[in-house]
């Protein structure tokens, strides 16, 4: 009893993006085989409980316990697209109830940070350095190169100024520079990985959303409650743990006024240049290099009053990085650096035109 789905034919919706920033600093749990549970804020409340055992393949996914797919809850489908879009190939047990999400590879031979396909399909690690066309350097080089070549962009305050849908988005902090980057360092990598159509989209959520719906301001809000108070109820019982924190969790009265305070942070305090990236593919592979590359360079390094410190994440303090996903993976090759800078050309001319036309 199995039945297919092509998963590639499929789209995603709000149970997808919901499932994706519950994960986003799981992923390495994940490929460990750990279980994962995660509380998905907007995870619509129609849906039936159930479970079942999928195998993730690059082309489809077999759902193993259904002779129709359609059959298993909505959420686990949505699980299993967010699952497949990471590039993790191998069987999960994948349970829903109420309000929580379990997911486990249950496939040993498969499962740990190289999770891939019987037949040798490259993970999501070795999909992002594919394209090489030499050695990859060490990276202090190609870091200096995209602070450089983001440097040719405007600096923009609103979502409302960015003239593309689809692309990447870089954070700058006031007060942090590197040799690198004399007028700013970068701070965080974005992207909007799941669908086409929503650079503005996500660069809301950031500025006006809350702690769920964006990983980055569960950092912020919860670095700036533990420079504050670091035995603050909300982050109790430990660094992660909190229901600030912590999964999906509601925040509670006491901890609703760090929404106000975290988007007043982010109005008063970064701002951040767009490269027009319009390809998912391409776009998802270049975030995946480019954290891991600006990640992993020495020269650019938190000052020692950066409010990351004060993160949980220990890929967050030890990078100077507001991100968690992609720490310590592939940096990134000539050729991609290369096409980077060409989208950095390109996206220039996109900021011109609409100068032009103001």
């Amino acid at each position: 009893m199995a039945s297919r789905y092509y998963v590639r034919r499929a789209r995603g919706g709000k149970d997808d993006a919901a499932i994706e920033t519950a994960l986003e600093d799981k992923w390495d749990a994940i490929r460990r085989g750990d279980k994962v549970q995660i509380e998905p804020s907007s995870l619509r409340r129609s849906h039936r409980p159930g479970k079942d055992r999928v195998d993730i393949q690059p082309d489809h996914v077999d759902f193993l316990e259904k002779n129709d797919y359609t059959q298993s809850p909505v959420p686990i489908q949505a699980a299993v697209r967010v699952l497949h879009a990471q590039g993790l190939f191998a069987r999960f047990h994948i349970a829903v109830s109420e309000d929580t999400l379990s997911i486990q590879a249950i496939t040993t031979e498969r499962a740990g940070i190289e999770v891939r396909s019987a037949e040798g399909v490259a993970s999501q690690r070795e999909l992002a350095t594919m394209g090489s066309t030499g050695p990859v350097p060490a990276p202090e080089q190609p870091c200096e190169a995209i602070h450089e070549a983001l440097e040719t962009l405007p600096l923009l305050d609103s979502p409302v100024e960015v003239p593309f849908a689809d692309g990447l988005y870089f954070f700058y902090e006031e007060g942090e520079f590197s040799d690198h980057a004399p007028n700013g360092r970068i701070v965080r990598v974005g992207n909007h990985p799941r669908r086409q159509g929503g650079l503005v989209s996500r660069l809301r959520m950031h500025y006006s959303g809350n702690k769920n719906s964006s990983v980055f301001r569960k950092f912020l809000g919860g670095a700036l409650l533990r420079r504050a108070n670091p035995a603050d109820p909300c982050l109790s019982p430990a660094p992660g743990k909190g229901h600030w924190e912590s999964g999906n969790a509601k925040a509670c009265l006491r901890c609703r006024p760090t929404e106000a305070r975290v988007s007043e942070l982010l109005r008063q305090r970064l701002r951040f240049r767009c490269v027009r990236v319009p390809d998912m593919t391409e776009r998802n592979r270049l975030e995946a290099l480019l954290v891991a590359t600006v990640a992993a360079c020495d020269v650019c390094r938190p000052s020692p009053s950066w409010l990351g410190l004060q993160a949980y994440s220990e890929k967050v303090r030890a990078s100077g990085l507001w991100n968690s996903q992609y720490v310590g993976d592939a940096t990134i090759d000539q050729s991609n650096l290369n096409r980077f800078q060409e989208l950095v050309s390109g996206s220039l001319e996109r900021f011109g035109r609409l100068k032009k036309n103001m």
